[in-house]
């Protein structure tokens, strides 16, 4: 959690470097700030991958639990 100017700075940074080919790992729990920069999503539940796929996907593609996790804004385990 950082302030919003950080936050900013840091997506940008983060963007910029994936654009250049650099791998990034980012760790959210931020639906919205996934949904602004990710390419790639990774979705842990109690421990074991439950979805692996484009953002855009997670609506069609995503197991119910996932889906079901993501609407209720819980938090990863």
């Amino acid at each position: 959690s950082v302030d919003p100017r950080t936050r900013v700075t840091l997506e940008r940074l983060a963007s910029s470097e994936a654009s250049t080919g650099v791998p990034v790992l980012w760790v959210t729990h931020d639906l919205e700030q996934m949904g602004r920069i990710a390419n790639y999503v990774i979705v842990l539940l109690k421990g074991r991958v439950a979805f692996a796929g484009r953002p855009a996907s997670l609506n069609d593609r995503a197991p119910a639990d996932v889906r079901q996790f993501l609407g209720e804004g819980g938090d990863a385990a």
